[in-house]
């Protein structure tokens, strides 16, 4: 990494378990080489053209990870345009800090690009073309991930943050 370089730690919640479903909630954290917190992101979005009947078997399947009611997500997220425009308000003011490179961190971080270049569509994407997988980190420190615990987006880049922290932290 660069000093200059900029991880978003992040996690999608989406409609279903697959690389063809939506995104529908992310949260991450912006931080600097050193891991140094810069700014949040924590965001419902909603797709215009996702209705009660997209919501089907396999949404019943992430359900059980994130429980995210249906009815909550259509009265809290933001449109998927807002929530880019948020999103690109953060990374241009790190860029007007002399930041200018963008890597996402995951613990899926393949699933997490994927689904960035979803939620970005034709916006344009301002993320470095490789990603930082961390789940061999989950593994090193004998991390289990509670099955009945709700999966949410932010609250599970926070863990991965406190993960990084205590095996890389100076």
């Amino acid at each position: 990494m660069k000093p200059n370089d900029v991880l978003f730690i992040c996690d999608f919640e989406t409609t279903g378990i697959g690389p063809d479903d939506y995104p529908i909630e992310l949260g991450g954290i912006f931080t600097d080489c050193n891991f140094k917190a810069l700014d949040f992101f924590d965001e419902l979005i909603f797709w215009k053209y996702l209705g009660t009947d997209d919501w089907n078997d396999e949404y019943k399947e992430a359900y059980k990870m994130h429980k995210i009611d249906f009815d909550y997500w259509i009265k809290n997220s933001v449109p998927r345009n807002v929530a880019i425009e948020i999103l690109e308000d953060k990374i241009n003011k790190l860029k007007n800090k002399k930041y200018n490179r963008f890597i996402i961190v995951s613990d899926n971080a393949q699933f997490e690009y994927n689904h960035m270049k979803k939620l970005y569509g034709d916006f344009g994407f301002p993320f470095h073309y490789t990603a930082w997988d961390v789940n061999l980190l989950f593994a090193l420190n004998n991390i289990e991930e509670d099955d009945d615990a709700a999966h949410r987006a932010f609250s599970d880049a926070m863990g991965i943050y406190f993960t990084l922290i205590k095996n890389f932290k100076k």
